[in-house]
């Protein structure tokens, strides 16, 4: 609807995340997830269940992810993008994770994650 989600409507979503890879884990079993995890405090919630949560921060200039999101059918108004990188706050050193440049090719992004989740 072109507004931005609120803490108390992250929350419980991030709760239930973290709680789904927590009993992932506890069968063995990798987990994936996406979601923009902007803040420290997002990212804390969903390590809280499984400690060795490792982040995977994709990062591109402003101007690209704007043309990106003009190319497809995103559900989020390209409006909503400056509040987003306003909120954003990058992985800090004590944060298990890496941060990859999305303007290469896809396929090298791809490689570079794989790479850098490798144990």
């Amino acid at each position: 609807s072109g507004t931005s989600l609120t803490d108390e409507d992250r929350w419980p979503w991030l709760r239930d995340i973290a709680a789904w890879t927590r009993r992932a884990a506890d069968e063995q079993t990798s987990t994936v997830v996406t979601c923009s995890a902007l803040r420290r405090a997002y990212r804390d919630v969903l390590r809280e269940q499984v400690p060795s949560t490792v982040f995977v921060h994709l990062t591109a200039p402003k101007e690209i992810i704007l043309e990106r999101m003009a190319q497809r059918d995103h559900y989020m108004p390209p409006s909503l993008l400056h509040s987003q990188l306003a909120t954003l706050e990058d992985l800090q050193a004590d944060e298990r994770g890496v941060t990859l440049d999305t303007r290469p090719a896809e396929e090298a992004v791809v490689a570079q994650a794989v790479r850098s989740l490798a144990p």
